[in-house]
């Protein structure tokens, strides 16, 4: 049958298929996304397995498909390490100014909660997470960062106790106008890209418009209560 689909009255079509040393042969799969539950990782692999079922060895898998799940995982790979250096370097410069271990390590567990905060709401509404759209909670922890070293460096300024919490409500005092007047001009911002028609870009200013704000309440609520342990002077 693969001779005769090898002749030219079949316009050779064996040969688009098959291999000529009849060892492998190619199956093409049109895949498809609505509904997709399961990572396109795990769709692969089971497909291998069924392959393996029927006896035969899959060689090389391809196509666009395969592709998007390759740059999915470099992509969630790429986010970790990014993750990794930035509250490595926020670290060091959180230290710097504070000269505290613990304001240093309350700095970064507010990070870290606004990153995971950011990404869960796009994971719980369902969003994709792409190239465009992954960079996004980068943004926000950078944003988030700008505004703790406004503040301790108001409190280092005027020599209070990092650790006191008159210090801080203070420093809050002071600089809450700026700092929340700041985060909603990024946010709404950000949100000019909800206008766009490119669905990883809406994305995109949605997680940074959301996370901004998120980051508001973290730095002047939650960050003074994890780095304050006195009361009063």
């Amino acid at each position: 049958m693969l001779k005769r689909l090898e002749e030219p009255q079949q316009e050779r079509v064996a040969r688009s298929f098959v291999s000529p040393d009849r060892q492998y042969a190619r199956f093409i799969l049109r895949m498809r996304e609505g509904g997709r539950r399961k990572s396109r990782q795990e769709i692969v692999a089971r497909i291998h397995q069924i392959v393996r079922r029927h006896g035969f060895e899959p060689a090389l898998t391809g196509g666009i498909y395969h592709l998007e799940a390759k740059l999915s995982e470099l992509v969630a790979t790429s986010l970790v390490q990014g993750f990794a250096a930035l509250l490595g370097l926020f670290a060091l410069i959180t230290f710097f100014v504070s000269r505290s271990p613990r304001a240093t390590l309350a700095t970064l567990a507010m990070l870290a909660a606004v990153a995971v905060l950011s990404l869960g709401l796009g994971a719980w509404s369902e969003m994709p997470l792409d190239i465009v759209s992954g960079p996004s909670a980068s943004i926000v922890i950078a944003i988030g960062i700008d505004a703790t070293i406004h503040l301790l460096f108001l409190v280092r300024r005027h020599r209070w106790p990092v650790t006191h919490w008159t210090a801080w409500v203070e420093a809050r005092r002071q600089l809450w106008q700026p700092i929340a007047a700041s985060s909603l001009i990024v946010a709404l911002g950000f949100s000019v890209f909800l206008l766009s028609d490119f669905p990883p870009t809406q994305r995109f200013g949605f997680l940074v418009s959301a996370g901004t704000l998120l980051n508001l309440g973290m730095v002047l609520f939650l960050l003074p209560l994890l780095v304050a342990r006195e009361k009063s002077n």
